[in-house]
């Protein structure tokens, strides 16, 4: 057997072997982000899943939790944590995957820390940018 031959077939059986978990990047594409105080401070954006549906997402520093993005379907969730100086103004993320006919439920996590326009870091803030999943959890039958 040539040697190319022998380096093939261990390339076939090493990606045969592998984990045929989901290969592609995860990743949440926020675009149209707008974030200032004035009075209060407030945000919204446009952010979608892997590519996938484009919610829209409002709220203020004032909420704590997650809070319900408009889209098709209730899949996507987001809120600014701003409860200490370590966790201040950080964007997070949570998508919803469920099945219900195959009894699975996966959470995907992203965050990001964001400056508001009315901030000193304000050139620091893109309108558009992308936030890899940090973390998952599933729930399967």
């Amino acid at each position: 057997m040539h040697a190319s031959a022998i380096i093939a077939l261990g390339a076939v059986a090493l990606a045969a072997a592998a984990p045929t978990t989901q290969q592609k990047k995860d990743s949440f594409e926020v675009s149209k982000f707008v974030f200032g105080c004035t009075s209060g401070c407030y945000y919204n954006f446009d952010v979608a899943y892997n590519g996938g549906e484009t919610y829209h997402c409002a709220g203020a520093l004032t909420d704590t939790d997650y809070l319900q993005c408009t889209g098709a379907d209730d899949n996507l969730t987001a809120y600014i944590d701003n409860a200490t100086d370590k966790t201040k103004n950080i964007l997070k993320l949570q998508y919803e995957d469920s099945d219900v006919e195959a009894g699975t439920r996966y959470n995907y996590y992203g965050h990001k820390r964001v400056y508001a326009a009315t901030s000193s870091d304000a050139d620091k803030q893109k309108a558009k940018f992308a936030v890899k999943v940090s973390s998952a959890t599933g729930v399967a039958k």
